[in-house]
């Protein structure tokens, strides 16, 4: 399915725009019904609840909607690193974080595989998570 062709996800894209959360939140759970089993696709909707919950102040719930995209899209790093970001850029959970970012550099180190048209290589996955995990130590690093 393409976003851009999507009712659904063009709603929510004009909700989120005028900050109507709720709105945006049910064309979100719409377009989840729309994907069918299109992981990486229900991964990233997933991501996008969790960025509206994070908004409306739902920390918990937020965490859960990344914690859902992992699963959602397992084989794939992205949402793993995704989630990493998350947790460092917007929680400020730098152990969380950098416990995210390990995870993430040993799967792309035990098991590198080349970048194709859904997914970044393993060397990207290993510089992100890198730089990443460098960012929460000196924050931590600057807060201890």
């Amino acid at each position: 399915m393409k976003f851009s062709n999507n009712k659904h996800y063009l709603q929510y894209m004009a909700s989120f725009a005028d900050e109507e959360y709720e709105a945006a939140r049910a064309a979100l759970e719409e377009c989840l019904n729309d994907v069918g089993t299109a992981t990486y696709q229900k991964a990233f909707l997933l991501q996008r609840l969790g960025e509206i919950a994070f908004l409306e102040g739902q920390e918990d719930t937020s965490v859960k909607y990344f914690q859902s995209a992992e699963q959602a899209d397992s084989k794939s790093l992205q949402p793993r690193y995704m989630f990493a970001e998350f947790l460092a850029r917007k929680l400020k959970r730098f152990d969380d974080a950098i416990k995210k970012c390990d995870e993430v550099l040993l799967s792309a180190k035990t098991s590198p595989f080349k970048e194709t048209e859904e997914e970044f290589g393993s060397d990207y996955y290993i510089a992100k998570a890198s730089e990443l995990k460098a960012f929460c130590e000196a924050e931590q690093s600057r807060a201890g």
